[in-house]
């Protein structure tokens, strides 16, 4: 049978779409660039940061290594994506996997050769959780399964002194309700910006980078809560909300709502206007602080965005994540998103408690 020149185009056609279709339906790519260590191209022009890793020259040599391999991306499960609607403009946060290495993922392999650190509770949900999940694939194939290597902070030495800390009087409030105006007298206790204990705190991180209030000194204030945060939960069935002045004193430990009380009462202590988030989605309850723009000295997107880029190498490019509420412009500043103007929780319902010029209200 002779085929007419339509007939043979149809049939490439028809050819090159089972390929793609073949190809891609895995959410299967190759690496077309390396960025950094923490990074790499798609040969669709995707970014994909991943999740996890500090970028190190070790770990962007090892990256580099691979070549064109094909690869495959386990999203963050706060982050589903869908690889087949790629524009090739997003940047996205995922696990790197290698199918022809049954599918070992490259970020437990750039940990497990020391190439790169684990940056601990990383930008999105479940970093730390995931990472140790997909670490063990491929470990009852002789592979040695990774064990995370997380960065030590010495608590002895610091720049920080404050004087000995008393604990305040038993508090009406310690945890949420239902009822606004009683969710208001909470965080007016804990939020005890005006404590000298908890204002002396604020005052030497902001004087990092003195002068009127801005994103230099929210910069300031998050990069070391942040770093030196370590999570503890609450007594079982129950919500402990801690003032300020307990999680500084405690060498700042506690949960979500803890630390966005502490972010919260520094922004207010410095001059700055917060909000405090509660926050429920699939993925449970959390907590977060937000400071507006609006009481920045330099109020420009930016000025602001690249104030973050200096300081945050895990910083996404573009703008910032900022609400816009009411006359306000909300900074994300969530201990989850790793970086001022982070990816926000992926909730289904909020409440904002906002304090502008030292006053408590509920939007």
């Amino acid at each position: 049978m002779k085929l007419n020149a339509k007939t043979i185009f149809l049939i490439v056609l028809a050819i090159l779409v089972i390929g793609y279709a073949l190809v891609h339906s895995k959410g299967g790519f190759t690496i077309a660039k390396v960025i950094d260590g923490s990074t790499i191209q798609l040969d669709n022009g995707t970014r994909v940061k991943l999740i996890g890793i500090s970028n190190t020259e070790q770990a962007r040599q090892e990256l580099e290594s691979l070549g064109k391999a094909e690869i495959e991306l386990q999203p963050d499960k706060s982050a589903n994506f869908d690889s087949h609607l790629f524009s090739g403009k997003e940047v996205v946060y995922a696990y790197l996997l290698l199918p022809s290495n049954s599918y070992e993922c490259i970020n437990a392999t750039i940990l497990r050769k020391g190439l790169a650190q684990l940056v601990e509770g990383g930008c999105l949900h479940d970093s730390l959780y995931a990472f140790r999940r997909y670490a063990e694939i491929g470990a009852g194939q002789g592979k040695v399964t990774p064990t995370p290597i997380v960065q030590k902070i010495d608590y002895g030495k610091d720049s920080i002194n404050l004087p000995q800390y008393t604990p305040q009087p038993q508090r009406r409030f310690e945890f949420w309700t239902s009822d606004d105006e009683q969710n208001i007298e909470l965080l007016k206790e804990a939020c005890d910006y005006n404590l000298p204990y908890t204002k002396m705190f604020a005052n030497q991180l902001a004087g990092r980078a003195p002068g009127e209030f801005g994103i230099e000194q929210v910069c300031e204030i998050f990069d070391y809560c942040y770093n030196k945060w370590r999570y503890v939960n609450d007594p079982k069935g129950q919500e402990y909300v801690a003032r300020a002045s307990e999680s500084i004193a405690s060498s700042l430990t506690g949960d979500c709502d803890d630390y966005a009380v502490l972010i919260a009462a520094c922004v207010v202590a410095c001059g700055g206007d917060a909000c405090i988030v509660l926050a429920r989605g699939s993925h449970g309850g959390h907590a977060y602080a937000e400071v507006d723009i609006n009481s920045f000295h330099n109020k420009k997107l930016s000025f602001i965005a690249q104030t973050i880029c200096e300081r945050f190498a895990a910083y996404n490019p573009g703008s910032p994540n900022i609400r816009q509420s009411g006359g306000h412009q909300w900074l994300n500043l969530d201990w989850q998103a790793a970086f001022p103007g982070g990816p926000s929780f992926d909730a289904q319902e909020h409440e904002y408690y906002d304090i502008v010029d030292g006053q408590w209200s509920e939007e």
